[in-house]
Parts: structure tokens; C-alpha cells; sequence
């Protein structure tokens, strides 16, 4: 067996529905951080905090399009279209390399520690 099968068919089952939770908002809490922070910014009129906060969102909106481009030039297939044998967990549906998610965590993780 392969360590992808292995990963798949081995995880603690009871966990699926947090994860895939987690998965399908991913996207929005990245965009929902700077989005708060740019309204917390304009409220107490924090002019730096409000300047960084759209740059935040500048940066994801470029980060999110540059990995677009490069799924669709790679056009890596999602594991389970290769692997019969992975379950297909959550609705990922076009190419899987780079990730997404990976690009919009490291992207906000940055950003914070940067701030």
C-alpha cells in the first residue's frame, strides 16, 4: 500500500467532517482577517494598520491569481483521479499543484508576522 492510501484509508474517520470544515472555509478566514483588520483599522482611524491591511488583501488577491495560473500551466491531477484507491474527501474538483490553501496560509502567517 501506498503511504497516500495508507494516510487516506487510516485517518481517525470522526475528524472528516472538522477537517472538510476547515477545508471549504479556508478561503473566506483569509480574506475574512485582513477584511476585519482594514475595518478595525478605519474605526479607530489606525492609518499604518489600515495601509497594511490593504495590502494584505492586494497580496492575496495576486498570490491567489499567480497560483491559479501556475494549476492550470502544471495541471497536476488530484490525487484520487490517479489513485482509484484514495477517497475523494472534499469538493477539489480542478488541477492540485501548488495548493491553494498552502499558498493563503504562508501568504496571512507572513503578513501577521510582518505587521
Amino acid at each position: 500500500m501506498h503511504l497516500l492510501e495508507f494516510i487516506n484509508h487510516e485517518r481517525i474517520k470522526p475528524l472528516d467532517s472538522f477537517f472538510s470544515f476547515i477545508t471549504n472555509t479556508a478561503f473566506i478566514i483569509c480574506f475574512a482577517i485582513p477584511v476585519l483588520l482594514l475595518i478595525f483599522a478605519i474605526i479607530k482611524h489606525r492609518v499604518t494598520l489600515k495601509r497594511q491591511s490593504w495590502l494584505i488583501l492586494i497580496s492575496l488577491g495576486i498570490n491567489t491569481a499567480v497560483i491559479e495560473i501556475i494549476k492550470r500551466v502544471v495541471n497536476r491531477q488530484r490525487p484520487y483521479k490517479v489513485d482509484f484507491f484514495i477517497e475523494k474527501l472534499t469538493g477539489g474538483s480542478g488541477p492540485s499543484l501548488p495548493s491553494g490553501h498552502t499558498g493563503d496560509a504562508f501568504l496571512i502567517a507572513t503578513a501577521l508576522s510582518v505587521c
